[in-house]
């Protein structure tokens, strides 16, 4: 075998072991950021919940329009605190790529609003 045939084996060979490892730090990373979000899972519904039991109640103090629409979103709040606490996030990933595959212009009207009010936070601080 040439040095120039070896060489050639040796540098692929590492570009091999380079992408396998790659691949594997990618794989560790991906697992730590998905156990870090279903460890937040319960924190993340009971900021939900409470914020719902916090509107019903502003909402029992008034009557009308505003009530009905504040004791509407209470609810709301309440069904996801509790889909959060029941959904791992590969459960969460399906349905919202299922979402998003049935109704791709309402889902890029909300990403672009999801990312103004984010933009907005970041630049207050």
């Amino acid at each position: 075998m040439s040095v120039l045939a070896a060489h050639v084996l040796l540098v692929g060979w590492r570009s091999f072991v380079d992408t396998q490892t790659f691949s594997s730090n990618m794989k560790d990373l991906g697992n730590q950021a998905e156990s870090k979000l279903d460890a937040s899972r319960n924190k993340v519904a009971d900021t939900l919940h409470s914020t719902a039991d916090t509107l019903r109640h502003r909402a029992g103090e008034g009557s009308g329009r505003l009530s009905s629409v504040a004791s509407k979103t209470a609810d709301r709040l309440s069904r996801a605190a509790d889909y959060t606490r029941s959904h791992d996030f590969n459960d969460v990933w399906s349905d919202l790529t299922t979402v998003v595959r049935s109704r791709p212009y309402e889902s890029i009207a909300v990403a672009l609003f999801v990312g103004v009010l984010v933009g907005k936070s970041m630049r207050r601080d």
